[in-house]
């Protein structure tokens, strides 16, 4: 059995976090199989893991004393292509699921399989920030591989698939007892949401998505929205082919739009057109000769119909824009480009 011996400390005087150690893991590696133990998980952090392992087979078993782990945390891991979630409790018994353990595995006999436990739990601050320890074991031999697929069977054995009722009373409990890890705070510039574990909803099963258009370019027509809002939309954060989607405007119509990635800065842009009223009339208004900035956020709503959004463009002045900020704030949705504020819920 190989192993390595990982200490995280926030004094950044040790070279690794727990998060360079995984990606480290992935890039010297081919696994195709997941399993995740843990005690508490957030949504930035399972986000966090799915980069570093995508497109894999997932087995989640996440424990839900003392209402930390998030259910959006659970939803996201239920929902997942080619994910199961088990979800267990001993609190009732007057103690605490606790482990804080990943198994890596693949159905090629020649790649080892590998272990990781230690102290983190599924969080950014598990991750990247706190003072732990983890142990990473791998594999040498077909009996080492054996034990480590049962130690990994042993818990998920203990855990039941959870219904989605049942993660609505879970929600509801949560709501009562949660407590907000920062609190809710005005972002700093430059702050992205998905980066620290204030943000309990996660982009792809959020109904509202939002950004302010600042000095979006192209004579105001072509809109930029960060990387990890691209989850809202279904798209790759990171980059893919151009997409055309459908949008229905303030008049009522329904539009389609195109979706294109910039990979000099790693942002989507949303390509704008005439069609839309506001659009028409003009986005940006012309100062002293120059384009200035706008005074509109442009506001993406799920609709009944799959893969059709309503569009909105409202002043970042009005009472409409601003209960929605509030609604950001709220579940530590809110962020900030250099200049724009953005957010979801």
């Amino acid at each position: 059995m190989k192993y390595q011996l990982i200490f995280q400390s926030p004094d950044k005087s040790f070279p690794h976090t727990i998060k360079k150690s995984l990606e480290l893991l992935a890039s010297k590696n081919s696994w195709d199989t997941l399993f995740v133990a843990m005690a508490y998980a957030t949504v930035a952090g399972v986000r966090n893991l799915l980069e570093t392992y995508p497109n894999m087979e997932y087995k989640w078993i996440l424990g839900t004393d003392d209402f930390i782990t998030q259910p959006d945390a659970l939803r996201l891991c239920k929902n997942l292509a080619n994910s199961s979630l088990r979800i267990i409790s001993f609190a009732k018994k007057g103690a605490r699921f606790h482990p804080k353990t990943i198994v890596l595995s693949s159905k090629d006999n020649a790649s080892p399989t590998t272990l990781i436990t230690g102290s983190s739990n599924l969080t950014i601050s598990g991750l990247t920030r706190n003072g732990e320890a983890i142990f990473i074991a791998s594999s040498e031999s077909a009996d080492e591989k054996a034990h480590f697929k049962e130690f990994a069977n042993t818990i998920w054995r203990i855990g039941h698939n959870p219904t989605s009722n049942e993660i609505e009373n879970y929600e509801r409990e949560y709501c009562k007892h949660r407590k907000p890890l920062h609190g809710p705070k005005v972002p700093q510039k430059g702050r992205e949401i998905l980066k620290d574990d204030d943000s309990e909803k996660d982009p792809s099963l959020s109904n509202t998505c939002w950004i302010e258009l600042g000095k979006n370019t192209a004579l105001g027509r072509e809109l930029e929205f960060k990387s990890e809002q691209a989850l809202f939309f279904g798209l790759n954060p990171h980059g893919a082919s151009s997409v055309e989607k459908s949008f229905k405007t303030s008049d009522g119509n329904i539009i389609s739009l195109w979706l294109k990635y910039r990979q000099n800065n790693g942002m989507w842009r949303l390509q704008l057109s005439s069609d839309i009223p506001e659009v028409a009339n003009g986005l940006r208004p012309i100062i002293n000769g120059k384009l200035g900035r706008s005074p509109f956020a442009a506001v993406f709503t799920r609709t009944k119909i799959s893969g059709l959004f309503k569009l909105r463009l409202l002043d970042v002045k009005s009472a409409k824009y601003q209960a929605i900020r509030k609604q950001s704030l709220k579940f530590g949705t809110l962020g900030k480009t250099s200049a724009r504020e953005y957010g979801w819920y």
